[in-house]
């Protein structure tokens, strides 16, 4: 999934929530069902090179997202990751968890059919 391409519209996503700064999709091949990428609209680099007001919001974005995940999935929290090894742009991963091993980013991922992500992304949208 090319974030910036989502982010500039060209491909289609998902989108769990959005405002002018930042955008959260789901995952189009995640670890668990509710698996969601919040961004930055634009880059900002790496996560500890941005503005502490910008990171700040980041956070506080991305945790109104994961409360909206936890109500509407069924999982004990919800996992924040960080990784960013593939993609340039920097981007939370947030994960609902009912096991630590939910959130291993070298197993393999999940398939979900179209049906399932419309179910999903229905049930986390009547929460937000």
């Amino acid at each position: 999934m090319a974030l910036a391409e989502i982010v500039s519209g060209e491909q289609e996503a998902y989108t769990i929530a959005e405002n002018e700064q930042f955008l959260a999709v789901l995952e189009s091949e995640p670890m668990t069902l509710g698996h969601t990428l919040v961004m930055p609209k634009q880059s900002q680099g790496a996560i500890f090179e941005m503005e502490n007001a910008w990171l700040s919001d980041f956070h506080l974005f991305a945790k109104q997202v994961a409360i909206q995940l936890k109500k509407a999935i069924e999982c004990k929290k919800v996992g924040l990751a960080v990784v960013g090894l593939i993609e340039p742009h920097t981007h939370i991963h947030l994960i609902p968890l009912n096991a630590s091993t939910d959130m291993n980013f070298a197993a393999p991922r999940l398939n979900p059919s179209i049906e399932v992500m419309q179910s999903v992304h229905a049930a986390i949208l009547k929460q937000g």
